[in-house]
């Protein structure tokens, strides 16, 4: 018996060496979608101390016009179940499309342990030629292509008296890095009562923007009952923001030099066409509420002797489409 329970702990102990030693190599681009003019940057990463004989794709569809340039990084971090070791050893390119359409990054591999790893390819979306400041490297060029501020709103055609919400996302992709924010500029709802919805914290969500992926938090959020028919307008959020930016340097290591900016940034000014509520059906007592409602009814005493009174909570909530 003692003998199949030791048995069993040497093919754990086995089994957790080997899935520690598990090693992946990922393709990391600075955006999915660009123009045909314009640069591309391409990071593949090994997150294992070990890996030899990187071999990159061919870029068929792609001209190298930078690196490939080489970093390793590692950090040691306390956790409750002991020291946690992070590594990682990454090749970066610099590229630009040779044509429009639906080009793709081919699989990079290393040899790991003598075994051949592969990276997934990554897919991307060339389109026209875009207009681009004659130094790419400008940091507030850079910082205006990796970040956005917007207005969200839950529905452009209400009924008149019908809620619409509106979110306020700040999106920052992962090339840049925000240190200080600020709001300059209240967002003012014309023809619109609003009433601020409490958000507790700002937890970091992920999301897409224009079809790339992006970290976002949300800033703002509102429920907007329109007063009257024809074109509302909702007047951009307008924000300061320091952000650090690369700019085409590196250090000693190859880890990219940031400068910190200033910027101004304001969503979009947004359009509510509320539509007057219809006239058929219309009931005699109607008083202008439009919408879902969700009633929540409470009494303090559910069993009452005679002549006994009790009170009645009745609490109502609008559910927005």
């Amino acid at each position: 018996m003692k003998s199949k329970v030791y048995i069993s702990i040497i093919i754990c102990l086995l089994s957790f060496s080997f899935v520690a030693q598990e090693a992946t190599l990922k393709t990391k681009v600075s955006k999915n979608k660009l123009g045909v003019n314009q640069r591309l940057r391409v990071v593949f990463s090994i997150d294992k101390q070990g890996g030899d004989n990187f071999t990159p794709p061919n870029f068929t569809n792609f001209k190298i016009v930078g690196g490939p340039s080489q970093s390793v990084s590692q950090s040691i971090s306390s956790t409750p179940s002991g020291r946690k070791v992070t590594f990682s050893q990454s090749y970066t390119y610099i590229i630009q499309p040779k044509r429009k359409g639906e080009l793709s990054i081919g699989s990079a591999s290393v040899t790991f342990n003598g075994k051949t790893i592969k990276s997934d390819p990554v897919k991307i979306i060339v389109l026209d030629a875009v207009e681009i400041p004659k130094d790419p490297n400008d940091p507030n060029y850079i910082a205006q292509q990796n970040i956005h501020l917007v207005a969200e709103i839950s529905k452009s055609r209400p009924y008149v008296g019908e809620g619409v919400y509106v979110e306020y996302r700040l999106y920052v992709s992962e090339n840049v890095s925000v240190y200080d924010t600020n709001v300059t500029e209240a967002p003012k709802y014309n023809g619109l009562r609003n009433q601020n919805i409490k958000i507790n914290g700002f937890p970091v969500k992920m999301g897409k923007y224009n079809g790339e992926n992006y970290r976002y938090i949300v800033l703002q959020k509102a429920l907007l009952i329109p007063t009257k028919t024809g074109k509302l307008s909702i007047d951009p959020m307008k924000m300061d923001i320091v952000i650090g930016v690369p700019y085409g340097r590196t250090d000693f290591f190859g880890n990219a030099i940031t400068k910190n900016v200033r910027r101004e940034f304001a969503s979009a000014k947004k359009i509510i066409n509320p539509r007057a509520l219809p006239l058929e059906g219309k009931p005699a007592n109607f008083n202008g509420a439009v919408g879902q409602f969700k009633f929540d009814v409470a009494l303090s005493k559910e069993v009452l002797k005679a002549n006994e009174s009790s009170q009645v909570k009745v609490k109502v909530s609008v559910m927005v489409i």
